[in-house]
């Protein structure tokens, strides 16, 4: 069939093509999916960077949401495909639904495989009432990578997302969507239920290309050797697709050191730390 050898598929599920070779585990608990998005014409720097993630989405069974088609001008497909995918969860028996949504931009590479994304998760015992765990960098929010709970609460947060680009005259939003966020998460009735960790748990920026590997005493922002991904949200040196290429082969290679053993990366008892549990 014509188009059958061009290197790049466009899918609304991502499958590996050699699934059926890897026996999947019992779905974990709680259930969690990924979600990101990736449209116009194939670009083989971010269709790589989206592969980056099927090893940890085979080995943690969580399913795979990619956006293909544009539903909103510039970057507000963010919210409405979250909207979307919130909507048809909710309408399940809660036994059926997801629980929590990992939304990654396409600008991520997945460097370690060993990190469950159960382990960023507030605690239920304690932090039920917390639905929305994101991150911040020295400009603000950073939406670029964030959790977000399946429940009543995240569809009026989305909402109110989308409702303040539609009516909020006289607001200054510098960062499109991303600022979006931050003033809604700002509200009274939507602040509570925010956490902010710290960035280099799921949402680590790589160090530059003369410097390609970790500091040893790294930023809050830069990432630690044995980190869950790396998010490449900086072009203003127009050098993204080569840092994310270099970053790949790095993800790609068992040799690289980086998948490092989830016991050996700090963040368990770190995150026990922040969580006070």
């Amino acid at each position: 069939m014509a188009g059958d050898d061009t290197p790049l598929k466009r899918h609304h599920f991502l499958v590996h093509p050699h699934q059926h070779q890897h026996p999947r585990p019992p779905p974990t608990h709680p259930k969690i999916a990924k979600v990101t998005a990736s449209s116009g014409p194939p670009d083989l720097t971010y269709e790589t960077a989206i592969l980056s993630h099927t090893p940890h989405n085979l080995h943690f069974s969580y399913p795979s949401f990619i956006l293909r088609e544009r539903m909103l001008p510039g970057l507000w497909s963010k919210h409405a495909y979250l909207l979307t995918i919130l909507g048809a969860q909710i309408a399940l028996l809660p036994s059926s639904r997801l629980d929590w949504l990992f939304w990654h931009d396409r600008d991520t590479i997945l460097t370690n495989p060993n990190i469950p994304l159960s382990i960023f998760l507030p605690p239920e015992e304690k932090f039920s009432y917390v639905n929305l765990v994101v991150t911040k960098d020295r400009n603000g929010l950073n939406n670029g990578v964030f959790l977000i709970r399946v429940n009543e609460w995240s569809v009026r947060f989305l909402a109110a997302c989308l409702s303040l680009r539609e009516w909020g005259s006289g607001v200054v939003l510098r960062y499109s969507e991303q600022s979006t966020m931050e003033v809604v998460i700002a509200r009274d009735s939507f602040r509570p239920s925010t956490t902010l960790v710290p960035q280099h748990w799921f949402n680590a920026f790589p160090p530059p290309l003369s410097s390609p590997s970790p500091s040893s005493s790294p930023s809050p922002s830069h990432t630690r050797k044995g980190a869950l991904l790396l998010h490449f949200a900086s072009n203003r040196d127009g050098k993204r697709p080569q840092r994310m290429a270099h970053w790949a082969e790095i993800a790609a290679s068992t040799s690289s050191g980086w998948d490092v053993p989830l016991n050996e990366t700090g963040l368990v008892e770190e995150i026990a730390r922040f969580w006070g549990v």
